[in-house]
């Protein structure tokens, strides 16, 4: 899911028919939303059609997968919260009583650093 500001400007439908309507190099005229002004270039296109399932099998799994464990998390922080307002006790000792937890990590990284175990992207595609 696109963060909300991309959203709003996918929501610019002028720009969603300028991407479907012109060649791969277009760059559209100055287009504007309530929010943004915004100019498109269509950088590649995508065939249509369909793709064979032993070709995206694994992607849709590892998909499936992460949305499972997304799901998983946020129903694990939202019970911890709960726990939390509940109690008198700090999140340090309500995570060393309940073994649960046991998978977290404490963990800091930088977003901009070069980390194998995340990355980011300053290019919207």
């Amino acid at each position: 899911r696109p963060p909300s500001r991309i959203r709003s400007i996918l929501s610019l439908r002028s720009g969603i028919r300028f991407a479907f309507n012109n060649a791969v190099g277009s760059v559209s005229d100055l287009l504007e939303n309530d929010q943004y002004y915004v100019v498109f270039h269509v950088d590649s296109t995508i065939k249509s059609g369909f793709t064979d399932f032993t070709t995206v099998k694994n992607q849709l799994i590892n998909k499936v997968k992460r949305q499972k464990q997304k799901t998983i998390s946020r129903d694990m922080i939202d019970e911890l919260v709960i726990d939390l307002n509940a109690s008198d006790q700090s999140l340090q000792t309500m995570m060393e009583k309940q073994k649960r937890y046991d998978t977290i990590e404490d963990k800091s990284i930088e977003l901009n650093s070069n980390s194998n175990s995340s990355s980011v992207s300053n290019i919207i595609r």
